[in-house]
């Protein structure tokens, strides 16, 4: 899709409000094949750039707003989000319109030293339950109500210590979703339960001169779920080890 973000300041540098929308450029259909492998692309543990897979677009707006606390900063936001419907699957009839979003924020972040810095940060985020159109016995489109992704709780903590020229930065966060759900799609039944993703990495910011850096970064992944809708123990899902090296010039 084709993002577009519009930002306003309210109070400079206190307060800005935010307009957001995404014009459905990409594929947003699929063969009813391809619905597994689109399970894998959206896996937590493989962690792909994909935010939402089949969009048909989506609005939305919110606000961020932060105040000094002495050498702190006290952050806080909320955002809405408000997505399209579409036909998800090639040659079927059911319309999908996905629950909007909200997303509350709150974070603080400063100096802990003269070359020590931490953010930290803690997201909820509130999932609408899902309408699906299908064809009635006459043929006409009846919308019904589907358990949706509920609520998600995300916090994440990263310190960043200058070592010499270099800048090195631990990071960390913790994605729990609480709500289970069990869906009845094209495909079969598609079970959503309890789950929790833990993340921990590191990266180093490595400048070779005054308008070019190289930042290697790896990250630790590892996710959990519960076997069921109606269980609330969680079993260990999967891990993964990723290592990355980015080149940032200034032009």
């Amino acid at each position: 899709d084709s993002e577009v973000r519009l930002s306003l300041n309210g109070l400079p540098g206190k307060l800005v409000a935010l307009v957001t929308g995404a014009v459905p450029t990409g594929v947003k259909t699929v063969q009813v094949e391809e619905l597994s492998i689109l399970g894998a692309i959206s896996s937590d543990v493989i962690g792909f750039a994909a935010s939402n897979l089949g969009t048909g677009g989506n609005l939305g707006a919110g606000f961020a707003g932060a105040l000094p606390v002495g050498r702190f900063a006290i952050g806080v936001g909320a955002t809405m989000r408000q997505p399209l419907g579409y036909t998800p699957v090639l040659g079927e009839p059911d319309q999908l319109k996905p629950g909007n979003e909200m997303r509350f924020r709150a974070g603080v972040e400063g100096p802990l030293a003269r070359r020590t810095y931490l953010r930290a940060a803690g997201i909820l985020a509130r999932t609408a339950k899902d309408r699906v159109a299908a064809p009635d016995a006459g043929g006409a489109l009846t919308e019904s109500t589907q358990n949706g992704v509920g609520n998600r709780f995300i916090g994440y903590l990263s310190v960043n210590q200058g070592i010499g020229r270099a800048s090195v930065t631990l990071y960390g966060f913790d994605v729990f979703r609480g709500n289970p759900q069990i869906e009845q799609t094209a495909a079969g039944a598609a079970v959503l339960p309890r789950g929790n993703l833990l993340a921990g990495g590191t990266r180093i910011d490595w400048p070779l001169g005054p308008v070019m850096t190289v930042s290697p970064r790896v990250e630790f992944r590892v996710s959990a779920a519960a076997s069921d809708t109606g269980v609330t123990r969680l079993e260990r899902l999967g891990q993964s080890v990723r290592f990355g090296l980015d080149a940032r010039r200034q032009l």
